[in-house]
């Protein structure tokens, strides 16, 4: 039998690659189909997650389920068909699990060709083991269009889990710094407290930190504030002269100091205290303001259904609670609170709606409670009403300030107790998280304190893995000396 076959045309239908084969058989003509690997056709977004165990081709490397591992020297994988767009990218975030004894792995990215030139090259740091994931990022150079993307590892074996990646368009540029910073001292019943406020310049940063000095060159951390915030007062200062500054930070580090601003502190002399104080006065009704004074009872309230007291307590900064509560007596009272203003009732006297207050006490007696977690400094204002009479119940507002801790100094070596302990990039237990430390390791501390989250924060240079801050319970201090530098052969 005589049979023809012509050249095969290929097409791609319904997402398939086929091959379209003419066969003539006894001057029939038949065609045949047969479905190709379509891998190098798919387009993928470099702005997607491309999951790594989901690559076109590699060398070396173990592909798991989820994620690709044996990392080792001289190894690569490849991703075909990765579109940049027209607008490019500059920067590559990888999710990578690395223990501390595989710091230091080299990841390059090139492009078109094992063998081109990096655009970009990863060295990985440590996340706390392989089974803490965390995204570390690079710049690359500006790419667009469509390429294959190879990925080669180098610098020693073992890199660590590679679970995913993406590129970015962009990566985050740290903050502004803010400027016009003011230093004013406030006289208070016993001591003096210095106001910092400042210009927020940028519209990026995630927190400010602010720092004193009592030389204008060497500077201790006073406390790290969200963003978008401009005041802080530093609390009960010794006498003599300041000098403070500002900064700004984000994930992409700390903006430039502001300018530094100075207070003179001169404490007052202060008379002898009452040896018996004066009770506090019997609270009026509304619409008087009551000032509540830190856990300090109020007088008795007394008052028909219908009626309502308010007070007010100032909290300062650093303040890890805030303590609400009515006692004794007798009747059924609820209280409503708000910072920065008076709350007010827009339904009936004991049925109030959720917009009308932040916080409240509600039960159907006279002993009402709420506790404030880690409150913002500012005024809180309370409204107490009777549901139905109330008789001698009194309220109580009462706040916790940590003061500084002095188990350690910057310089000082310190080791982790009861590890793991997490290492973040700021001293709060939002800040991202670095990796961790294992009991034993060893450091030294290079900032701090911080009070933040009911805890002291300390930034620690470990001798080896991850850097950053960690909470004071974590550490102890240690006279192990730094350990010798390398040997550098000749």
């Amino acid at each position: 039998m005589d049979m023809k076959q012509s050249p095969k045309k290929t097409t791609i239908v319904g997402g398939a690659l086929f091959a379209l084969v003419a066969v003539v058989v006894g001057g029939y003509l038949f065609l045949q189909d047969n479905v190709g690997d379509v891998a190098a056709a798919t387009v993928r977004s470099a702005y997607g997650t491309i999951e790594a165990e989901k690559y076109d081709s590699a060398s070396g490397v173990s592909r798991k389920t989820t994620y690709v591992t044996s990392l080792d020297n001289g190894d690569w994988i490849k991703y075909s068909n990765v579109d940049f767009g027209s607008e490019g990218a500059t920067g590559l975030t990888a999710k990578l699990a690395v223990p501390s004894s595989n710091v230091g792995r080299k990841i390059s990215v090139r492009l078109d060709s094992r063998t081109a030139t990096p655009v970009g090259v990863l060295t990985t740091a440590s996340t706390g083991g392989l089974s803490v994931y965390a995204d570390q990022q690079i710049m690359i150079t500006l790419t667009t269009g469509i390429h294959t993307v190879y990925l080669t590892f180098s610098n020693g074996s073992s890199a660590g889990n590679f679970g995913s990646f993406t590129f970015t368009k962009s990566l985050p540029v740290p903050p502004l710094a803010p400027s016009s910073l003011s230093a004013t001292t406030q006289d208070a019943s016993s001591s003096t407290n210095v106001l910092l406020s400042w210009v927020d310049n940028s519209t990026n940063e995630t927190s400010f930190t602010t720092e004193r000095s009592t030389d204008a060159v060497s500077y201790t951390v006073l406390g790290t504030l969200g963003a978008g915030v401009t005041t802080f007062t530093d609390l009960n200062v010794p006498d003599g002269v300041f000098f403070y500054r500002v900064k700004a930070g984000n994930s992409a580090g700390g903006s430039a100091y502001s300018n530094v601003a100075s207070a003179t502190v001169a404490t007052l002399p202060q008379p002898d205290p009452d040896p018996t104080p004066t009770p506090d006065p019997t609270p009026a009704l509304s619409p008087t303001v009551n000032t509540l004074t830190n856990a300090v009872p109020s007088g008795s309230m007394t008052a028909a259904a219908g009626k309502y007291y308010y007070f007010s307590i100032a909290v300062p900064q650093g303040a890890s609670s805030l303590k609400i509560n009515t006692t004794g007596g007798s009747g059924d009272d609820d209280f409503y609170v708000k910072i920065g203003s008076q709350p007010v009732s827009t339904g009936n006297v004991c049925s109030w709606n959720s917009a009308d207050s932040t916080w409240r006490g509600a039960t159907a007696a006279t002993n009402e409670s709420v506790t404030i977690t880690n409150p913002t400094s500012g005024t809180y204002f309370i409204t107490v009403a009777a549901c139905s009479s109330i008789t001698n119940v009194t309220i109580t507002g009462t706040y916790t300030v940590l003061t500084s801790s002095a188990n350690f100094t910057v310089n000082d070596r310190v080791t982790v107790v009861s590890g793991p302990a997490n290492i973040r990039t700021t001293p709060l237990l939002t800040g991202a998280l670095l990796g961790a430390q294992q009991t034993d390791a060893l450091g030294t501390v290079t900032n701090g304190p911080v009070v933040a989250n009911d805890a002291y924060w300390w930034n620690v240079n470990f001798d080896s893995g991850v850097d950053g801050w960690t909470t004071e319970n974590f550490l102890t201090a240690t006279t192990t000396p730094l350990p010798p530098p390398p040997v550098v052969s000749t």
